[in-house]
C-alpha cells in the first residue's frame, strides 16, 4: 500500500485543510443570481434569443450544482448540517437528482473504486461498453452499436446525463425503501425533490404554460452534456484496471488533471484538479491548485506516475477512448 503519511503532512502543514465556507456560499449565491437573471431574461426575450440563451444558462446551474458536490464530500464546512443544507440545495431541489443515490454512486463507488470495470458506475455507460469484457456480455444490437457508432456518439449521449441520473434517482429511492424503510435522510431527499418540480415544473407551467416545460427541458439537457464535459475527460482515456489492491496508488493511475485558463477553471469547482479532488476529498476546491504543486513533486520524488492534459486534448481523448473500448481487456491494477 502506497504511504501518504508525508504527502498528507505536507497538505495539512500548508494549512489547506482549512475551509473556505464564506467564498463558496458567496460563489454559490453568485452563481444562482446570474442563473436566475438568465432565466428571466428568457422571460422577455424572443424565441430565436432564449434559445441561444439555453447553453449560457445550463453553464451556470450546472456550476452551481457542482457547489453542492462540495457539500457531499463534507469539504464546505466544519458543520454537517451546512454541508447537508448546500448539497441538498445543490442536488435535489435544485437539479432533481437524489441526494442519497449521488452520495452512493459517487462518494461511495466512484472515489473508492475510479475506472475499475464492473465497480465504477461512471465507467457503465449503457448502450456503450468500456471494455471487451463488457463488450462480449452485450447483445448482439449493442455490440454492433458498440464497434460502430459509439465513438461517434459518445459526446451527443452525453446530453442524457441529468436525464439518466434523475431515472437512476427514481430507481434508487424505490430500492432503497423496499431494503431498508424509509429514514429522515429519504424523506429529506423526497421533499427536496418534490420543491424540484414545484419550482421548477409546477409554477412556472402555470405562469408561462407549456413554454416553460421546454426550456426546462433545453436547459437541463445542456446541463448534462457540460457536466460529462467536466467530469469525463479527467477519467475517460486512462486505464481501466480490475482487482486494485492499492487504494492509493489507484487514484493516481486512473485518475489526470485538466490544464486549463484560469477563467475557465472558475466553472470547474476545483474538478480540473482531479488527482487531488480523489486523494484529499475534503479539501475546499479553493486549495485544490496549491495542493497540486504540493502533490505533483512527492509524486516526483516518489516515482508515482501523476498524470494531466490539455483540456481540449483531454474532450478529444476521451472520444477516441470510448471509440475502441470494447476491443481492450482491463490491465492488471499495480
Amino acid at each position: 500500500m502506497l504511504n501518504m503519511k508525508s504527502l498528507k503532512d505536507e497538505i495539512r502543514a500548508a494549512g489547506l485543510y482549512e475551509r473556505c465556507e464564506l467564498r463558496s456560499w458567496t460563489k454559490f449565491a453568485f452563481l444562482l443570481s446570474i442563473a436566475g437573471s438568465l432565466l428571466f431574461a428568457h422571460t422577455v426575450l424572443p424565441l430565436w434569443g432564449s434559445v441561444l440563451l439555453v447553453p449560457l444558462t445550463a453553464c451556470f446551474f450546472a456550476t452551481a450544482a457542482m457547489i453542492g458536490h462540495e457539500g457531499s464530500h463534507r469539504a464546505l464546512s466544519s458543520s454537517p448540517f451546512r454541508n447537508q443544507l448546500i448539497y441538498h440545495l445543490s442536488f435535489p431541489i435544485l437539479s432533481g437528482v437524489s441526494a442519497k443515490y449521488w452520495h452512493w454512486k459517487h462518494d461511495n463507488q466512484h472515489h473508492t473504486n475510479p475506472n475499475v470495470e464492473d465497480l465504477d458506475p461512471d465507467i457503465l455507460l449503457w448502450p456503450m461498453a468500456s471494455t471487451a469484457k463488457e463488450y462480449r456480455r452485450s447483445t448482439r444490437p449493442r455490440q454492433w452499436f458498440q464497434r460502430n457508432l459509439q465513438g461517434i456518439m459518445f459526446w451527443p449521449l452525453c446530453f442524457l446525463l441529468v436525464w439518466s441520473m434523475r431515472g437512476s434517482t427514481v430507481a434508487f429511492l424505490y430500492r432503497y425503501a423496499r431494503t431498508r424503510g424509509v429514514d429522515r435522510g429519504w424523506w429529506a431527499d423526497v421533499g427536496s425533490l418534490f420543491l424540484h418540480v414545484c419550482f421548477w415544473l409546477v409554477i412556472p407551467t402555470l405562469v408561462f404554460g407549456p413554454w416553460a416545460l421546454a426550456l426546462y427541458f433545453g436547459i437541463w439537457t445542456m446541463v448534462g452534456i457540460a457536466l460529462s464535459m467536466v467530469f469525463a475527460p479527467a477519467h475517460i482515456g486512462m486505464p481501466v484496471v480490475t482487482d486494485p489492491n492499492d487504494m492509493w496508488r489507484l487514484q493516481f493511475e486512473t485518475t489526470r488533471n485538466l490544464k486549463l485558463p484560469k477563467w475557465l477553471s472558475f466553472f470547474f469547482i476545483g474538478l480540473d484538479y482531479q488527482i487531488e479532488h480523489h486523494i484529499f476529498t475534503k479539501l475546499p476546491h479553493q486549495n485544490l491548485s496549491k495542493a497540486a504543486a504540493i502533490t505533483k513533486d512527492w509524486a516526483r520524488r516518489n516515482n508515482i506516475p501523476y498524470h494531466e492534459i490539455g483540456y481540449v486534448a483531454g474532450l478529444r481523448d476521451a472520444r477516441q477512448f470510448m471509440a475502441n473500448a470494447w476491443r481492450f481487456e482491463p490491465a492488471p491494477a499495480q
